[in-house]
C-alpha cells in the first residue's frame, strides 16, 4: 500500500455507513496544526478516478480547509465486502462510534493511540518553548491538546490505552471478537476484586487460550467470589503442566461440570464397536477373543477413571475425614 497525494475533485465518496461525523471544525483545526497525521484510503473506481474506502470525516475537512490534495493511501483491486470491511476496522482518529457503527477492535485502539503519541510529538516540537531560566521546553503537551488536534476526544484516548493495556496481558483479548467494551468490562471487573485475590485471578484467567467475551467477565466474577481456599485450588491447578488440570480449573472458575478424561470417551467408543462384532456371532469360533479383549479394555476404562483428577480428590477428602 503506498502513499500518494490525491485531488480532492477526484475522490468519490459513495455511500458511507457513518451517519455522525461528529465536530469537523475541530477535526479540521487540528490537521491545520499538524498535518494530516494518518492519510485516508482510496482505492481506483472505474471512472479513472479514486473511490473513497476510509477517513471520510479526514476528507470532509481537508474540503473545508480548502486543501487541493491530500495524502491517501492506494489499495488496489478491492471487493466490495474488502471495503466494508476496512471501513469499518480502520485505525483512524474519530470521535466514538455511534450506536450503528461497530465498536473499536484492539488494532483500531492501537492505532488511535499511535496517532495520538505522533501529534504529541508534532505538537511538542511545534509549540512555545518555556522561558525557564534552565531554557528547558514547555511541559509535554496534555492529552486534552492532543485528543483536540485529531478531533478526537481525551476519553477515547484514554479508553483505548486501557483497551490495549489489557489485551496485551491476555492476548485472546486481541481476537475480532473482542471489542473495546468486553475489554474493559473485563479491567472494570479485575478492578472491583480485592488486591489480594486480583493477582491469582489474573493468573487463572491467563492460563485460558481462546475465550467468549461473556465467559470472560463470568470467570472474574466467579474466582473472585470464591473463598481463599477454593481460588488457591483454582490457581494451583491453572499452573500446572497437565492441560487437562488447566481445563477443569476454568471449568470450574466457570462454575460448569469438568470435562471428563478423552480417553474415557475413546474407551467407550471402541466397547461399543467390540459389542457390535460381538453380538451378532455367539458362536463364531473368534467371538470368545474379542470377548477377551472386550475385558481387557474395560479394565483399562476403570484405570482411566480411577487416575482421574475427581477421584484422586474424592480419595484425598475421604482420607481427611
Amino acid at each position: 500500500m503506498k502513499v500518494i497525494d490525491v485531488l480532492l475533485n477526484q475522490i468519490e465518496v459513495g455511500e458511507r455507513r457513518r451517519t455522525d461525523y461528529g465536530d469537523i471544525g475541530a477535526l479540521a483545526q487540528g490537521m491545520k496544526r499538524v498535518g494530516l497525521l494518518e492519510p485516508i484510503i482510496v482505492d481506483r473506481n472505474d471512472k479513472k478516478g479514486y473511490r473513497l474506502v476510509a477517513g471520510e470525516r479526514r476528507l470532509k475537512a481537508a474540503q473545508m480547509l480548502k486543501w487541493h490534495t491530500i495524502p491517501a493511501n492506494l489499495r488496489e483491486h478491492l471487493s466490495d465486502t474488502q471495503l466494508r470491511d476496512i471501513e469499518l476496522e480502520e485505525n483512524e482518529n474519530r470521535k466514538p462510534l455511534t450506536q450503528r457503527e461497530r465498536e473499536r477492535t484492539f488494532a483500531s485502539s492501537k492505532g488511535l493511540v499511535e496517532s495520538a503519541k505522533k501529534a504529541g510529538e508534532v505538537l511538542a516540537h511545534s509549540g512555545p518553548k518555556s522561558a525557564g531560566k534552565h531554557g528547558r521546553p514547555a511541559q509535554p503537551t496534555s492529552t486534552r491538546a492532543i485528543a483536540g488536534a485529531l478531533g478526537t476526544s481525551r476519553q477515547s484516548i484514554e479508553r483505548a490505552e486501557q483497551h490495549i493495556a489489557t489485551a496485551e496481558q491476555f492476548p485472546f483479548m486481541q481476537g475480532s471478537q473482542w471489542r473495546q467494551s468486553d475489554v474493559l468490562r473485563v479491567r472494570e471487573r479485575l478492578e472491583e476484586i480485592k488486591p489480594e485475590a486480583r493477582e491469582q485471578t489474573i493468573a487463572i484467567l491467563g492460563a485460558a487460550k481462546v475465550l467468549d467475551p461473556e465467559l470472560a467477565v463470568a470467570l472474574v466474577e466467579n474466582i473472585g467470589a470464591k473463598k481463599s481456599a477454593e481460588r488457591q485450588e483454582l490457581f494451583d491447578l491453572s499452573q500446572s503442566d497437565d492441560p487437562r488440570k488447566v481445563s477443569l480449573a476454568l471449568t470450574r472458575a466457570a462454575e460448569k461440570p469438568p470435562m471428563p478424561d478423552p480417553r474415557l470417551g475413546i474407551l467407550h467408543n471402541v466397547l461399543q464397536h467390540l459389542n457390535a462384532a460381538i453380538k451378532p456371532f455367539p458362536s463364531d469360533p473368534l467371538t470368545p477373543k474379542l470377548i477377551e479383549i472386550r475385558h481387557q479394555i474395560q479394565a483399562v476404562q476403570a484405570a482411566v477413571k480411577e487416575v482421574s483428577y475427581d477421584a484422586q480428590r474424592d480419595k484425598q477428602k475421604a482420607s481427611v475425614q
